[in-house]
């Protein structure tokens, strides 16, 4: 059996046609993975702020706080509670992706903690002293 015969002009050209979609697609993981690192930087920084909100409330029940079991600060407290798990979760999540940039990222959950938030600011008051457009 005759071996097909293989010019040097031919298997250069079998390369540049190989390499160069490798190439793009190699381009292509290096800039998502960066786009997750930056995400998995995000929600480290957002769980350090809630870590810290936690403290904050914990050092105010310590110390006494007369306004420690007001519904606001209760759901504040929980909030930042729920947002270290969130955030902490996302974090996770975002940095596995960065080390497996050719993997599909689910999407990200809501994040309850922030309706929390919400729902504070309105707590407290009465229905009569919600702002009004009239400058009450």
């Amino acid at each position: 059996m005759k071996r097909p015969r293989v010019s040097i002009r031919f298997a250069m050209l079998v390369v540049v046609l190989t390499a160069v979609p490798l190439g793009l697609w190699g381009k292509k993981l290096s800039s998502l993975r960066a786009s997750h690192l930056e995400d998995a930087e995000y929600h480290a920084r957002r769980e350090r702020e809630e870590r810290h909100n936690v403290s904050v409330f914990d050092r105010g029940r310590r110390a006494g706080a007369t306004n420690a079991d007001e519904p606001a600060i209760v759901q504040l407290e929980q909030a930042s509670r729920l947002g270290v798990a969130y955030h902490a979760g996302l974090k996770l999540k975002y940095w596995r992706a960065a080390n497996r940039p050719w993997e599909s990222v689910p999407p990200d959950s809501a994040d309850v903690s922030e309706n929390l938030v919400r729902q504070s600011r309105y707590v407290t008051l009465k229905p009569d002293e919600f702002p009004t457009a009239r400058g009450k």
